[in-house]
């Protein structure tokens, strides 16, 4: 499945920001869609 990358980005930072929220919300959302990338 290919999901639009900015709408994966704001998934991740909605899943992601809850544990997180001190870490920068770019950074997360770039290693979020650079995992997926990698992953496939």
């Amino acid at each position: 499945m290919c999901h639009n990358p900015v709408m994966v980005a704001k998934r991740e930072l909605a899943r992601v920001g809850d544990q997180s929220e001190k870490k920068n919300p770019v950074l997360v959302a770039q290693r979020g869609l650079a995992t997926r990338a990698r992953t496939g």
